[in-house]
């Protein structure tokens, strides 16, 4: 047996046989296998696909390298929530708010999340050490710390090699590391936000649909119960682009003075969550929830989450100068062109970080002509604002979905 061969079975569009698969992980991890190499192979299994059986196979050898954390101890109502393409910063801190206050336990042990939280909050630090995490974890149901290189080393290395070459939207190959990566991190119940959207992995619902079902059954096989929301991406999530304004969005649903789809899908997730840490219904775990949010829980435990991880949101700035962007017309509002509002954040970006956008109006709802409906904040000077963002028609849209589809 060597990697040559191997390599030309895949590309003849010939499934590996688990021997074959074993083969190639620890030879690649002894560095009998180059990068070159095993690149060339992941090509071939991303152009000729892989069936549940491979990949099944390539998710419990990448998962046999590497140190698995025991969770058990801190009980059965510990649930983890990872997103597959993109991480929202708001989403994040909401759900994390919420189903800590009832009483689920979080442990995030997720390079990506700690290196957002310490890019974006100022001050914001990490676990020191794992004993540190777990005390953490008992005293407010969160705890955040990156995950150290000795508990997946395999599935680190394929992923960094695969980030290196470019091969990021393979959905077998997506599936196999995110379930390996939550093996060793001892996870036992997970909910996955899937994002659609033409410029991510998701290209149709199809694929996403195709992608949650794999997360699933790999979780079933590895004994994680998996619950994986598809999410449309196409449609603004929130009102508020730029971290000053993210974090008022944040406390403002959590102080229950703001409401609308961000806020609904956060609900519609923490209530999962606490469905599957608590295992009760759908319908008592959103009561739950609800009650939560209306005593101001949530909130206490959000500013529980600020002060342990000592983040400094006092040192967030807003912008003194604001535009206000008028309607030119009337109707309805039937879409809003997120690509454009991100390519004007780029635009508008200053130096000192006070940049946003804050959007004040709905999809269907009825505009006047001279109608605020935008805010954007920049101590740069803004000549001009692409006014195509908001499309304005005479009649409403129907069938607007934030959530596609739940699958579990």
């Amino acid at each position: 047996m060597n990697i040559g061969e191997i390599i030309n079975k895949k590309r003849l569009n010939k499934s590996l046989t688990d021997e074959e698969i074993k083969y190639v992980i620890d030879e690649y991890m002894k560095e009998n296998i180059e990068d070159y190499q095993l690149s060339a192979l992941l090509m071939a299994m991303e152009l000729n696909d892989m069936s549940n059986e491979e990949v099944l196979s390539l998710t419990k050898h990448i998962s046999s390298y590497g140190d698995i954390i025991n969770l058990s101890p801190l009980g059965i109502n510990v649930v983890n929530i990872d997103a597959i393409n993109e991480i929202d910063i708001r989403i994040i801190l909401i759900v994390l708010s919420i189903v800590s206050s009832c009483g689920i336990k979080v442990p995030k042990i997720d390079n990506d999340i700690a290196a957002l939280l310490t890019s974006k909050l100022p001050g914001f630090t990490q676990n020191s050490s794992f004993d540190e995490f777990i005390k953490q974890l008992n005293q407010i149901g969160v705890a955040i710390m990156p995950e150290d290189k000795e508990y997946s080393p395999a599935e680190k290395k394929i992923k960094d090699l695969c980030n290196k070459i470019g091969l990021t939207d393979s959905i077998p190959l997506i599936a196999s590391l995110v379930i390996a990566k939550h093996i060793h991190i001892g996870t036992k119940k997970l909910i996955l936000n899937i994002k659609v959207r033409e410029s991510y992995l998701g290209k149709n619902k199809e694929s996403a649909k195709r992608l949650a079902k794999l997360l699933v059954e790999l979780g079933k096989h590895n004994h994680i119960e998996v619950v994986c929301f598809i999410i449309n991406n196409d449609e603004l999530i929130g009102t508020s682009i730029g971290l000053p304004y993210e974090i008022s969005e944040v406390t403002n649903i959590l102080n229950k003075n703001k409401y609308g789809k961000l806020r609904e899908l956060c609900l519609d997730i923490s209530s999962h969550m606490v469905s599957l840490g608590l295992n009760i219904s759908y319908k008592d775990a959103q009561n739950i929830v609800i009650e939560e949010l209306n005593k101001n829980n949530s909130i206490n435990r959000f500013n529980d989450i600020i002060n342990y991880h000592h983040v400094s949101l006092s040192s967030l700035q807003e912008s003194k100068n604001k535009y206000e962007i008028k309607s030119m017309t009337e109707g309805y509002l039937t879409n809003i062109d997120v690509d454009k509002l991100n390519i004007l954040l780029m635009q508008i970006k200053d130096n000192n970080n006070t940049e946003g956008i804050i959007i004040h109006k709905n999809i269907n709802e009825y505009i006047n002509k001279n109608d605020i409906i935008m805010t954007v904040y920049s101590n740069n000077i803004i000549k001009n604002i692409d006014n195509s963002i908001f499309k304005i028609g005479n009649k409403t849209r129907t069938n607007i979905k934030q959530t596609y589809e739940i699958i579990k």
